[in-house]
């Protein structure tokens, strides 16, 4: 009886200290995570401060080379949906978002192409029958285009010749937008399946690769083989009703999510008002490009720049997708300046 109780108490006291060693051995893993992660943080901060001060020392045509410039006139065939417009704001509030997210780019918009006649009516786009305009910027701003519209701010579609005639003439001939073609790889086989069943895929690791290797001239040049592999999105019916459903919108009303934002402590997606980057987002999210458990109102405009590899722990996923490094875009023959925004 003795040997007996002895026998499971020493039974019982190995298991015990088994299980203290995995404890251990759980906790010194995450421990570990948590100092990597932390690393990660610190080392893309230090590369994004890096960059962001070394932009803001470059003169108008120092950016011009350093982003390719391209002209409007020239590459607008080339503009399809779902490409990105990335702009640096002049006014306290855009350089406010520069300044604590260390990103030369305080806004962001999106290239929506061909829109319907419905779309076109949600949106008050004047002459709608008579317009020619084919490529418009879709987004969420402070300020509406339109005076008339009972909206002072929010989601907004403007055709993109408007949108840089009013930006040249407001802010500058040395206002900087940059454009990201986006390109959609081509599933493997004829199966529409591919892309639901892949959606999970990272193309992150390789687009450092290929956004230093593919430009507008290889998007462009019908002999690339880029197009072997990619090609290019289009409005389909499910994303056309998705611009309706938020075409009445108003800007972020919530301040405690627009500070939230910077540290991605967001907990819940809320779209009944929405600033610049979370329609993006969101819009990214309906036409599955990014990873759906990511909240839209967590990613800042330096989240799609070419410069910023996402928050450590977070990651901006692309599914089957990439964005072309970014190229600056200008009229050939911009409007003159009627008025300067205060910058102070």
């Amino acid at each position: 009886k003795k040997l007996l109780t002895f026998l499971m108490s020493f039974l019982h006291r190995r298991n015990k200290n088994n299980d203290n060693e995995g404890d251990h051995h759980h906790h010194y893993s995450h421990l570990k995570d948590k100092a990597h992660n932390a690393k990660l943080r610190l080392k893309n901060k230090t590369r994004r401060i890096k960059n962001w001060n070394h932009l803001k020392r470059l003169n108008d045509s120092q950016l011009d080379y350093y982003y390719n410039l391209q002209y409007l006139e020239d590459v607008k065939q080339y503009f399809r949906t779902g490409d990105l417009l990335l702009m640096k704001g002049v006014e306290s509030f855009g350089r406010l978002i520069q300044k604590v997210s260390q990103c030369h780019f305080s806004h962001l918009a999106m290239i929506v192409v061909d829109p319907s006649n419905e779309i076109r009516e949600k949106y008050n786009l004047k002459n709608k029958e008579e317009d020619d305009e084919t490529v418009f910027v879709f987004e969420s701003d402070t300020e509406s285009w339109e005076e008339e519209w009972e909206k002072e701010s929010g989601t907004q579609l403007v055709g993109i010749e408007e949108y840089l005639i009013d930006c040249f003439k407001t802010i500058g001939h040395d206002f900087l937008i940059v454009w990201r073609p986006l390109i959609m790889k081509i599933p493997s086989s004829s199966n529409n399946n591919d892309i639901i069943e892949d959606s999970n895929l990272n193309c992150k690791a390789n687009m450092d690769e290929m956004q230093a290797n593919v430009d507008l001239n290889l998007l462009i040049d019908s002999s690339s083989n880029l197009l072997d592999s990619y090609t290019r999105l289009t409005l389909d019916e499910s994303f056309e009703e998705f611009l309706i459903e938020m075409a009445n919108l108003k800007y972020e009303q919530s301040k405690k999510e627009l500070v939230r934002v910077v540290f991605a402590r967001n907990k819940e997606e809320d779209l009944t008002s929405v600033f610049c980057s979370e329609i993006i987002a969101a819009s990214y999210k309906k036409l599955n490009l990014i990873n759906q458990v990511v909240n839209s109102n967590n990613i800042l405009p330096r989240d799609f720049t070419t410069d910023q590899k996402g928050h450590v722990g977070l990651f901006l996923k692309l599914n089957n997708c990439l964005l072309i490094r970014e190229i600056r875009i200008k009229l050939k023959n911009p409007p003159p300046v009627e008025q300067i925004l205060n910058s102070h």
